[in-house]
């Protein structure tokens, strides 16, 4: 949290989601036929933030839109991934 919060003070934009909140963003974007568009607008941040990854299972559709999240970051703006477990415990 302290890293989102000091890119807000020097004026970056940042969105924090928990995993769980961005899979349920991004999964109703596609039941509306929207996720393109909502993956587009995400990139007006300069940080998103994920938190509590692996804290929650995720089904293989879930885990597959947040793959899809992460992945269209690559080299189009910062992610932070957090997690209070180590990898080999993430559900």
């Amino acid at each position: 949290i302290a890293l989102s919060l000091k890119a807000c003070e020097r004026g970056f934009r940042v969105a924090f989601a928990t995993a769980q909140e961005w899979v349920s963003r991004l999964e109703a974007a596609q039941d509306r036929n929207q996720l393109e568009t909502e993956l587009r607008r995400l990139e007006r941040y300069h940080l998103l933030v994920v938190d509590e990854v692996g804290y929650l299972p995720l089904e293989r559709s879930a885990a597959n839109l947040l793959f899809a999240l992460v992945s269209r970051r690559y080299e189009r703006g910062s992610i932070v991934v957090t997690s209070t477990r180590g990898f080999e415990q993430w559900g």
